[in-house]
């Protein structure tokens, strides 16, 4: 299953993302993707999917990320980066090889699912790896967006838009998980978190003013993504967000 006719010649389409895997991630990152001005192709293996959403318009065809036949036709080597979701261990580490050898200056953005698998996957050939307990059709997007040089203003709307429409920011993850995955930076924008000592607002904290966008708020086995500057924060809830390091550490010293 080819892509429409349209589009088909993969020499129309360059500096543009390739997303392997077009579930719920997949087409949440492929709807930012066409609000904010970004090509991209898609690839699933799920034939009927594929055939609904070329139906919709959408550069998306049949295969695995993993053979280069498939990534030839999605402009491999033209690519400037390449967001993998792939539902198995092995065929993401297949996928990152092919996509390596085809275009050895590609961006390679991987989901794993677990926390264990992060330095396998980069040690595979990835540039950044965010586990599946990291929600990440956010998380991605906001590392797809950095990569493409958006401002904080641009990546700040692309990550509203996707909570607007009541995309999950994060799964309950524990604060040792975040531990983990904090000491795993790969780009300029970081994920940082500030545990709650008493019962307070989101607005008795500086977030705005430093340019940091909350992702989530975690409550024991709940995690809440709609927060609002008067959201009420509980003794013990932790809140997570996004922004550049050095903005993080002028929050925290205003706080």
């Amino acid at each position: 299953m080819r892509l429409p006719e349209e589009i088909e010649d993969p020499q129309d389409i360059s500096d543009h993302v390739i997303l392997v895997g077009l579930g719920r991630n997949g087409k949440h990152m492929a709807r930012a993707c066409k609000k904010f001005n970004i090509p991209y192709r898609i690839v699933d293996m799920n034939p009927v999917i594929v055939e609904n959403q070329q139906a919709m318009g959408l550069p998306v065809i049949y295969g695995k990320g993993s053979n280069e036949s498939v990534l030839k036709e999605l402009g491999i080597t033209s690519a400037l980066c390449i967001v993998i979701s792939s539902s198995t261990y092995d065929e993401t580490i297949k996928t990152i090889d092919a996509a390596r050898r085809l275009n050895p200056d590609i961006h390679i953005i991987v989901r794993t699912r677990y926390l264990k698998n992060l330095d396998d996957v980069i040690d595979a050939g990835a540039d950044e790896v965010i586990p599946k307990e990291f929600e990440t059709s956010i998380m991605m997007f906001t590392r797809i967006m950095d990569y493409y040089n958006k401002d904080v203003d641009e990546i700040t709307d692309a990550v509203n838009d996707l909570r607007s429409n009541n995309y999950d920011a994060f799964r309950s993850v524990t604060s040792e998980d975040i531990s983990t995955y904090l000491n795993h930076k790969y780009t300029n924008l970081e994920v940082d978190s500030l545990r709650v000592s008493e019962d307070r607002s989101i607005d008795d904290f500086p977030f705005t003013e430093n340019s940091l966008t909350i992702t989530g708020v975690i409550r024991g086995k709940d995690t809440f993504i709609d927060v609002t500057p008067h959201f009420k924060l509980l003794a013990n809830d932790l809140i997570v967000f996004v922004g550049h390091r050095e903005n993080i550490n002028k929050f925290f010293d205003a706080i």
